[in-house]
């Protein structure tokens, strides 16, 4: 059984505020997962804050929850690879021009908190036309697909596809 760790106020940065993650803190299945307040994310240089509107979860998430993926993550560590999400706060040296955009991105984890700080050169503008849902789900799919056709199927520009059944 897993308590999460109480906050003490006092041991708190002043002005710091708290947002809510889910957390991986022992490997397992996903029901051992938790959810905790934590400090929100402060950004480093290059780098921008998004506050998550969706985050996508794939096989590579649950292999990482059960500590079985080819690189262990170290424990604790907020799971979730894609998100999408609206730029909140800049680190030094990120353009102006980005905040307050909607963007998605692929972060090696943290997308399963309601803030994520991740690299300003990984995200990407989203459509007006897109959804969160579906931007925060995009991009590994997009890559998928590109890998399959390309290296597997030595997919060649001119080329013609028949996609049947692109679901799941």
């Amino acid at each position: 059984m897993f308590s999460p760790p109480a906050h003490d106020a006092d041991n708190r940065e002043p002005g710091r505020k708290q947002m809510k993650a889910i957390r991986c803190v022992n490997y397992g299945a996903p029901s051992s997962l938790v959810l905790e307040e934590t400090d929100d994310p402060a950004p480093k240089p290059g780098q921008v804050v998004i506050e998550t509107l969706a985050a996508g979860l794939g096989y590579v998430d649950a292999l990482l929850v059960a500590g079985l993926y080819q690189v262990k993550t170290p424990l604790p560590f907020v799971p979730g690879s894609e998100v999408a999400g609206k730029v909140i706060a800049l680190g030094e040296g990120v353009a102006d021009a980005l905040m307050g955009k909607r963007v998605m991105a692929l972060s090696p984890s943290g997308a399963l908190a309601e803030k994520t700080a991740l690299p300003a050169a990984a995200c990407i503008p989203v459509p007006d036309v897109m959804s969160a849902e579906a931007a925060a789900g995009f991009i590994v799919s997009y890559c998928t697909a590109l890998y399959g056709f390309e290296t597997c199927g030595h997919l060649a520009a001119g080329e013609t596809v028949l996609v049947l059944g692109a679901a799941g």
